[in-house]
């Protein structure tokens, strides 16, 4: 399955990702897959995942993304979901990121 397929089938239509250190906001499906097409130009190599936890409708996750260029960005994201069944699909991302770490 392609990325794009993965996105329409798991995010809401109307999906609101709030990029907080960069004070921005992509709003809908469409507008979110650019986005994130644009984030995969940054080239990322690995993606550590330190903990995930869900309750409910809502979940959180963190880690460490390590670019190619050998910059690391500390990164907590907050999802909520349309509703707590497994068929809930993620309706707003908040995405918190720490400077770059050399």
């Amino acid at each position: 399955m392609r990325h794009n397929d993965v996105i329409k089938k798991y995010a809401d239509e109307s999906i609101v990702w709030d990029q907080l250190q960069e004070n921005k906001k992509v709003e809908s499906l469409s507008s979110f897959i650019t986005a994130i097409q644009d984030e995969n130009n940054n080239n990322i190599i690995v993606l550590e995942i330190y903990q995930v936890i869900t309750h409910g409708k809502f979940a959180s996750i963190n880690g460490v993304i390590s670019l190619a260029n050998g910059t690391k960005i500390n990164f907590c994201d907050v999802y909520t979901f349309s509703n707590a069944a497994k068929s809930g699909k993620v309706k707003e991302i908040k995405s918190y990121r720490l400077p770059p770490i050399q």
